[in-house]
């Protein structure tokens, strides 16, 4: 679950006053979205581990579980595309406590949304778009300890 966690950055409304503050509120947002995805779509413990370990799962239910949490925090669609109207109205906050952390998650969420292209299966399309944010994310210097990933 530790790739969702620059997605819900993306989309999550920040409840503390510093990062770590924030990255506690989005891996327990993270975690239970993960968690009913998982249940839902079958994805085994294996599967969730995988994912835990930055390694793309074997199997289908696997590889939905991402789709299926972009989806709650709204960068996919419900037909599976890429939210090309997704916003960052959702990370204001983080201007708040810390900008230049602001101006990467923007930079990285821009470039991702624009670059991403839909594949004709959402689960594709949405390890596409984990994998270019992750990307993208590291050009940045963004690291494991303040994403999560």
């Amino acid at each position: 679950m530790k790739y969702f966690v620059l997605f819900a950055a993306l989309c999550t409304y920040v409840l503390g006053a510093t990062l770590q503050e924030h990255h506690q509120v989005v891996m327990e947002q993270i975690i239970n979205a993960g968690a009913e995805c998982a249940e839902k779509l079958g994805a085994t413990p294996e599967d969730v581990d995988k994912l835990m370990k930055e390694q793309i799962p074997d199997n289908k239910a696997g590889l939905c579980v991402v789709a299926c949490v972009n989806k709650k925090f709204g960068l996919q669609n419900d037909d599976g595309t890429v939210n090309k109207g997704s916003t960052l109205v959702n990370i204001e906050k983080v201007k708040d406590i810390d900008e230049d952390m602001y101006k990467k998650m923007s930079s990285v969420w821009s470039t991702c949304n624009e670059n991403t292209g839909n594949d004709s299966d959402e689960c594709n399309t949405g390890i596409n778009l984990l994998k270019c944010m992750k990307e993208e994310g590291g050009k940045l210097g963004l690291t494991k300890e303040s994403m999560g990933f």
